[in-house]
């Protein structure tokens, strides 16, 4: 049963779960609740990790797999949501803030990283994935992580941002202002 093989653990809105329900709805599945985070789990269950291409909105969700044995992380497309990590062999500790990490990690380590730090101080940014702690970093924006539970752990990213011409191929003036409207309502 769904309820017993996945688990997930989600910040963040979807802001077209109610149009990926129908869809869900029209294969099979049952829904208990009216909220996004049930929308995830089915998508899930439906389409495996392709799912996150079918989502949209501002998340940071982890689906932790029992069949599979994966730990499944996800950041939207843009980072609207922060998700932070820190692994160690085969633990990962994951949160949206890095004091939450902080006050599980071994003695709250706060050893401070070096290089970021350096960077921040003359580029006034940490670089893509590092924060000003050791070993805690950043997943990207349009990224996901999957943990097996040997360790075994892979970044992948999933989504970069199209050239403008993409979307406006083959259209006219009124198509693009309309498609422009549909993924303005969409997204406000």
């Amino acid at each position: 049963d769904i309820e017993e093989n996945i688990w997930i653990v989600f910040n963040g809105e979807i802001y077209n779960h109610n149009q990926l329900r129908k869809i869900l709805i029209n294969r099979g599945h049952q829904f208990k609740t009216k909220c996004d985070t049930e929308v995830i789990i089915y998508a899930y269950k439906e389409w495996g990790r392709e799912c996150i291409h079918k989502l949209r909105g501002m998340f940071a969700f982890s689906i932790f797999d029992k069949i599979k044995k994966e730990l499944f992380i996800v950041r939207d497309r843009i980072g609207i949501k922060p998700l932070y990590f820190s692994k160690n062999g085969s633990r990962i500790l994951f949160s949206s803030e890095i004091k939450a990490i902080l006050a599980i990690r071994k003695h709250n380590d706060t050893s401070l990283d070096e290089e970021a730090f350096y960077h921040y101080l003359t580029l006034s940014i940490t670089p893509a994935q590092s924060t000003m702690f050791k070993g805690i970093k950043k997943l990207n924006p349009g990224h996901y992580m999957r943990l097996k539970l040997d360790g075994t752990m892979k970044i992948k990213k999933y989504w970069e941002p199209k050239e403008h011409e993409d979307y406006c191929k083959g259209l006219n003036k009124n198509e693009i202002i309309e498609q422009l409207r549909d993924l303005l309502n969409e997204s406000v």
